[in-house]
């Protein structure tokens, strides 16, 4: 049985590690194939290419020449010839190529099974000429400006493995015709307008990889048959129109590395059985939640996730609960998002056990107690840290001078009390220190000659500082009734204080959403992938 485990294990770490690979071949264009000259008929199919696309593009692709090679790096783009001279891949990406694709003068060079035409500015329909280019494995024509609807036709690409189609003005709905495409491995239809539902019939095509649907205005219910796909590592399905629960058979989708699920309006609690399965323990990297309608409190269970490096539920106003103390074990964690929640209780010191530790986003929840001591010490790579509109007390400690890669710190709105520790201005990467509306007292610490800072520290009572608390509350004897008196009207402020802040999560989470179901979403998952300065959410980001 331990044998048998390890070669499954094998198996799907080199499935990922294949996927990856494919991915990172798409980026940068580079082959390890051989490659051998262009036929004269394919050199003259490839002018008649550069003729149609010469209308809207007059000084485009003046290298193009019937007297040199193109499968010899002499032309604009990057082409592919097989033995006979028949060109078999071709690439014009980011060429700032515009007007409509040459279908019919492409339709021409039979042999081509790679075409990428990505990043550049046609526009039109996609041309139901390449439709007849059956030896097609690889189509991208991504980042366009193309529109129209999907071409049911595509169904008779039989041989496709991957299709990127993102980054375009496509409407209409999903076709069920593309069910026949049985080998595709990569769908990515992503940042386009399409609507409807995923199509039931989508459920026989088990080779999928990577299925990537994101930021469109896709209906209906997560497919619980996305589970059955054995071989799926990357789930894109975030800022959409979704509803329903989230499937407890998508547990059993064991390959799965990342899984996005936000800005939907998905609802009822987190499944229980992402915890269950061993595969899916071992190799679940990235869970994105954030921006529905989801309740409960994160399963206890979740604590054998343990190689988890994003989780993401912020944006969901009835998940609660207390934090995880359980996190703290997820030692490759990089990013925690649980902002505009209603999370209680004290903040777990067992977070400073996370040295990966980049971003914990915990702002706008109902968190209490102090912050604990050793995250200062422990939480040194952090960079972005948001505790802001909590109830948090005590003070600030000088473990955080500890914090040297912080860039952006929010405590904003709580009852933070004592001296602001000097060394919070001089950190070395500090870019923004917000402290407003606690309870802080003494000098403000300077900021240093040079340093760009943003730094806010108004609404406290600080020495020589406009816009403070007048009076100041200061430390003094008082009776009983009077304490009894001054705990009364605290408890009536924070209970404003709660209701307010419950307005705003309500307010700040349909803005959220809204924004999310636009290209806004997508800009912001791309800038926090920039702050954390990580290679590993091009899994999940970019579409």
């Amino acid at each position: 049985m331990a044998e048998r485990n390890a070669t499954s294990s094998r198996r799907l770490s080199l499935l990922y590690l294949v996927a990856l690979l494919v991915a990172l071949l798409n980026i940068s264009g580079d082959s390890i194939f051989a490659n051998a000259s262009a036929s004269g008929n394919d050199v003259r199919a490839l002018l008649d290419v550069r003729e149609a696309i010469k209308e809207a593009n007059p000084s485009a692709l003046e290298s193009w020449s019937e007297f040199t090679d193109p499968c010899g790096g002499g032309w604009e783009g990057k082409f592919l010839c097989d033995n006979d001279g028949h060109v078999t891949f071709m690439s014009l990406l980011q060429l700032n190529l515009q007007g409509p694709i040459p279908g019919v003068q492409l339709a021409t060079l039979t042999s081509l099974n790679h075409i990428d035409l990505g990043s550049n500015s046609f526009t039109g329909t996609i041309p139901e000429q390449l439709l007849r280019l059956t030896s097609l494995l690889h189509l991208s024509l991504s980042y366009n400006k193309l529109s129209g609807s999907l071409p049911g036709g595509l169904s008779q690409l039989k041989g496709l493995q991957q299709l990127r189609l993102e980054g375009n003005q496509l409407s209409g709905t999903l076709p069920a015709s593309l069910s026949s495409l049985s080998n595709l491995t990569l769908l990515n239809l992503c940042t386009n307008q399409i609507t409807g539902p995923i199509p039931s019939n989508w459920s026989g095509m088990t080779q999928m990889v990577n299925l990537r649907l994101s930021s469109n205005q896709l209906s209906g219910d997560v497919p619980s048959w996305l589970g059955s796909w054995r071989s799926l590592v990357v789930l894109g399905l975030y800022s959409n129109k979704l509803s329903g629960s989230i499937p407890q058979d998508l547990a059993q989708a064991t390959t799965l590395v990342s899984l996005a699920l936000d800005v939907n309006e998905l609802h009822g609690s987190l499944p229980d059985a992402f915890s269950r399965l061993t595969n899916l323990k071992e190799f679940l990297k990235e869970m994105y939640m954030a921006g529905n309608k989801l309740e409960g409190s994160i399963p206890a269970s979740y604590s054998a996730l343990t190689q988890l490096r994003f989780i993401d539920v912020s944006y969901n106003a009835r998940l609660g609960g207390t934090i995880p103390a359980f996190l703290g074990d997820f030692e490759k964690l990089q990013s925690i998002a649980m902002q505009f929640c209603s999370f209680t209780g004290p903040l777990p010191p067992a977070l400073s056990n996370l040295a990966h530790l980049q971003e914990l986003l915990l702002d706008n929840n109902a968190l209490q107690g102090a912050i604990p001591d050793s995250w200062g010490t422990g939480l040194e790579r952090v960079a972005v840290l948001h505790l802001n509109d909590n109830r948090l007390s005590g003070a600030i400690l000088g473990t955080f001078c500890h914090l040297g890669y912080a860039k952006d710190v929010n405590l904003a709105l709580n009852m933070l009390s004592g001296p602001i520790p000097i060394c919070l201005t001089s950190l070395r990467r500090i870019s923004s220190l917000v402290l407003s509306f606690n309870r802080l007292t003494g000098p403000v610490p300077p900021v240093p000659a040079g340093v760009k800072l943003l730094f806010n520290v108004t609404g406290n009572c600080l020495d020589d500082v406009e816009g403070q608390p007048s009076p100041c509350p200061t430390p003094v004897d008082t009776s009983p009734a009077d304490a009894a008196t001054s705990t009364s009207k605290q408890q009536q402020q924070q209970q404003q204080q709660q209701q307010q802040q419950q307005q705003e999560q309500q307010q700040e989470q349909q803005r959220w959403q809204a924004q999310g179901s636009s290209s806004s979403g997508l800009w912001m998952r791309g800038f926090r992938a920039a702050l954390l300065s990580t290679t590993f959410v091009l899994l999940v980001l970019g579409c």
